[in-house]
């Protein structure tokens, strides 16, 4: 209901990420066993799906019962678009075949020769889907953008975070999309320079 409440004030444009969680210490909050969190997370994927498409639908699934209940508001687009993220317990051709779409880590990203690695992941996954369908792959990098626009690309906190100037993200950007990202999210929040300076400089040359 949350989900569907979103994207009707979006007007269609939610795109959900989900994953099965990895985090051991908060399953027992839930009542839910860490071990069947695979099992668990492709029951909810559905359930979720079932809610979002189908009117007053019969439901029995481990968690969840119901039975001549409507939820609405239903969202704009016959369901939300939902994409796994990372694996989430399941195989790559399950992803392939259920999910509207994939997010990955991108790994390295100091070196045209780091997308490589992304780039053989997106491949086998295009491989995978039924019938030559479209489905988007996702990626994500936490930048410190120096006001240097030349500023090398360079990893900092063991790679987690990279520094670069916008001519080196210019150019990140490129590569990724040369290999099918198609959508790029950008975490500024471990930058060093004030968050409002960074936003307009990403805005404008970027």
């Amino acid at each position: 209901k949350a989900t569907a409440s979103i994207d009707q004030l979006a007007n269609g444009r939610l795109l959900l990420g989900v994953g099965s969680g990895d985090r051991y210490a908060e399953f027992p909050a839930f009542g839910k066993s860490f071990e069947r969190r695979g099992e668990l997370f492709r029951e909810v994927f559905q359930d979720l799906q079932t809610l979002h498409r189908i009117d007053t639908p019969k439901m029995n699934s481990s968690l969840t019962q119901m039975q001549d209940l409507n939820v609405v508001p239903k969202p704009i687009h016959q369901g939300v678009p939902m994409l796994v993220t990372g694996a989430s317990q399941q195989s790559l051709d399950w992803i392939a075949t259920h999910a509207d779409g994939w997010i990955t880590y991108p790994g390295p990203t100091t070196t045209k020769e780091d997308t490589l690695g992304l780039k053989q992941k997106i491949a086998a996954f295009r491989n995978l889907i039924p019938q030559g369908e479209f489905k988007p792959h996702m990626t994500n990098e936490w930048i410190e953008l120096d006001e240097d626009p030349h500023f090398p690309r360079t990893p900092l906190r063991g790679g987690f975070v990279l520094k670069t100037g916008r001519y080196g993200l210019l150019e990140l950007l490129h590569q990724w999309e040369e290999i099918g990202v198609n959508h790029a999210a950008l975490g500024i929040q471990f930058g060093k320079r004030d968050i409002g300076e960074t936003l307009a400089e990403l805005a404008q040359e970027v």
